[in-house]
């Protein structure tokens, strides 16, 4: 099998970083250092031959469409995805579509290549030890009959969820996953609560530090610095909350609350596809340059579907 590295398309960092001084505590946001860059995204997936078409055949008179209750199949290994299709001409061939909506597969996710030719059945599940992060991942399988018409099939892996005891994210991935159905392209937002940040040493002073990432796949775009008044169609807004901590006797540490917001937009494909979104966060709790310690990330598809 062969493995393809495959490019998140728009990817924006957003640091927010240093001491809390008592000074600094006067403000809404913490003192803070802001930069972005562009970094590759990977994503492994298993490709395969596309099946011709027999031009022999005569076109069926029952259609191939997608006949699902709930919008998408739920992902297992073995999973069979002509299960998804009714009408159309035998045999199918299926194969992971690529372009905008795509989505994302996850690494412990491809074809069984070696024991069914037609690509139509999925194998594995997510694996966070190959780099699946907790969450949801969907992607689209499209299905080709024997006269060579074709549909797309939403498939949806669901993960570890991504709240922790310090760190929650409203609403969840799986509560985000159909937001959008029956309306393409409307607005999101995500509220990311860290709400305890290990403060440390720094200067004879209690401080916290704080960065965060977002990424997502084109069409869509990342507004610069995750700025809401600057153009795009991803940003972050917030301010943070005081507590006390108690590691820091008589210091107050900021709580951070972020907002991930995803505006209304044109739909990222004209039938059914998905929204991307990632979620990266750093904080305090070993050191402040870098701001290391404690991890969080977490995964988010979105289904987009067509408005009737």
């Amino acid at each position: 099998m062969s493995s393809i590295q495959h490019g998140l398309a728009a990817l924006l960092a957003m640091m927010l970083a240093g001491c809390v001084s008592d000074a600094e505590r006067d403000h809404d946001t913490p003192g803070s250092t802001m930069s972005s860059e562009q970094q590759p995204g990977a994503q492994n997936i298993m490709p395969f031959d596309v099946a011709y078409y027999d031009d022999t055949i005569d076109p069926p008179d029952d259609a191939l469409r997608v006949d699902l209750s709930v919008g998408y199949l739920t992902g297992a290994d073995g999973l069979d995805v002509r299960a998804a299709v009714v009408g159309g001409a035998a045999p199918y061939s299926c194969y992971i579509y690529q372009g905008p909506g795509e989505g994302t597969v996850p690494a412990g996710v491809w074809p069984d290549e070696d024991d069914d030719d037609s690509g139509c059945i999925l194998l594995g599940q997510l694996e966070p030890d190959w780099g699946d992060m907790p969450g949801n991942y969907g992607f689209l399988m499209t299905v080709q009959d024997a006269v060579g018409a074709t549909v797309e099939v939403p498939v949806v892996y669901f993960g570890d969820p991504c709240d922790t005891p310090l760190v929650t994210l409203a609403p969840t991935p799986d509560d985000s996953l159909l937001a959008t159905a029956g309306s393409s392209g409307s607005s999101q937002s995500w509220l990311l609560n860290v709400t305890s940040m290990d403060g440390v040493s720094y200067e004879d002073a209690c401080a916290s530090c704080f960065t965060m990432s977002v990424l997502t796949r084109n069409p869509l775009s990342i507004a610069a610095n995750l700025d809401c008044n600057a153009q795009g169609d991803v940003c972050s807004d917030g301010t943070d909350t005081i507590t006390y901590h108690d590691t820091c006797p008589g210091q107050d540490i900021a709580t951070m609350r972020r907002f991930v917001n995803l505006a209304s937009h044109d739909p990222v494909r004209d039938g059914a596809g998905f929204v991307t979104m990632e979620i990266s966060a750093s904080y305090s709790g070993v050191s402040l340059d870098p701001c290391s310690g404690n991890q969080w990330q977490c995964h988010i598809e979105a289904l987009e579907v067509p408005t009737p």
